[in-house]
């Protein structure tokens, strides 16, 4: 059987016009606004688990969000071991804590 030769073709496409730049950002930045929670995933740091969250705000772009928040930790652990990303969450401050709705 011939190999096939495969065709070069020219693209003036690139990686990045096609995926979304991700834009780290702090938790802060987008406090009280709905976001796409996009996926998780879990880290291990200096102070222990935190997780890096990908979302998308409502303009459009993508971000990666860290938190060691325990409550979000807990909730987001549970919403991707569920099946249930991508969701719309809210990130939060109560008190003295993150929180995500």
């Amino acid at each position: 059987m011939p190999k096939e030769k495969v065709k070069e073709q020219e693209s003036t496409r690139r990686v990045g016009d096609v995926i979304p730049q991700d834009v780290p950002i702090k938790i802060d930045d987008i406090l009280g606004n709905d976001v796409n929670i996009l996926g998780i995933g879990e880290r291990e740091g200096e102070h222990g688990l935190y997780l890096a969250v990908k979302v998308c705000t409502e303009d459009g772009d993508i971000h990666t969000v860290t938190t060691g928040g325990q409550v979000v930790i807990e909730k987001l652990m549970k919403l991707r071991d569920d099946g249930e990303l991508p969701i719309v969450g809210r990130f939060v401050k109560v008190a003295n804590y993150y929180d995500v709705y």
